[in-house]
């Protein structure tokens, strides 16, 4: 399956496709309106899973499967209500649970509002009931894509060398503080004005522009991991780059060990 389905070929699926919107809390968007058939995950449950990695927590992997079950061929398709990065970071998650058939909505619920309009399902109602039959939760979680602080460290960000190490925030943030040899690429550069993807190549040849190429050896960050997984879902699942990784603790883990090197200003 496409990493990447629009609104057009959701339309067309809405009751074979497994949709499922993250959000914080249900109030801020689900309650009010949501994409017909859509279940809910909380994107706190997510973060949480990715997080706890080989120990996971066995309330949120009970909330991960009230919510999109074990059936791990059936197409799945993500939304959430803003910006692309709690969609991006679910479909990680997912897809190293081992479920095949994930997309992402592109242009999520504002794509939706825009091109179909407001039909949907509206009302204070969670539409989790339980999908198939249940299996047991895997006791562990296997995320190849995901580094820790002490990976990080061990791993000299040398641009253009060992490691090529992408802060993916904003040039002000990055400017005030960032880790020793990250170059700045805002996740925002893979956006059309209207939150659809760029083409490829337009993407491609922003990478290039700071010297990221399909052979680089790659690991993201930014405040707490879900801006990075937009950067990653991107040149791993759209534009096929094999080394792409993602540092979940990001800057909200680094900057609280004083022990963390830090640099400030717009050099790497």
């Amino acid at each position: 399956m496409r990493a990447l389905v629009s609104v057009q070929w959701l339309y067309k699926h809405l009751n074979d496709a497994l949709i499922i919107e993250v959000n914080r809390e249900p109030h801020m968007g689900y309650y009010q309106w949501h994409i017909p058939n859509s279940r809910f995950l909380h994107d706190d449950l997510v973060y949480e899973l990715l997080r706890s990695g080989k120990s996971p927590r066995e309330q949120y992997l009970k909330g991960l499967m009230d919510a999109v079950g074990d059936d791990t061929e059936r197409t799945m398709v993500l939304y959430d209500e803003g910006d692309g990065r709690s969609a991006t970071l679910t479909y990680l998650l997912l897809r190293s649970l081992g479920y095949r058939n994930v997309a992402i909505l592109n242009g999520g619920k504002r794509a939706w509002l825009t091109q179909v309009g407001l039909q949907c399902t509206c009302g204070g109602k969670l539409h989790n009931e339980p999908t198939g039959t249940r299996a047991q939760p895997s006791p562990s979680i296997a995320i190849n894509d995901i580094v820790s602080r002490d990976e990080l460290l061990r791993a000299p960000p040398r641009v253009g060398e060992t490691l090529t190490l992408i802060d993916a925030r904003t040039p002000e943030e990055y400017e005030t503080a960032h880790i020793p040899g990250a170059i700045n690429i805002p996740w925002t550069v893979v956006y059309n004005d209207d939150g659809t993807f760029r083409e490829p190549s337009e993407i491609r040849k922003v990478l290039s522009s700071h010297g990221v190429n399909e052979d680089s050896n790659i690991i993201i960050y930014c405040r707490t991991g879900h801006r990075s997984s937009v950067l990653w879902f991107t040149m791993k699942e759209l534009l096929g780059m094999p080394n792409v990784k993602v540092y979940l603790g990001s800057w909200v883990e680094w900057s609280s060990n004083p022990e963390s090197p830090v640099k400030t200003g717009p050099n790497p």
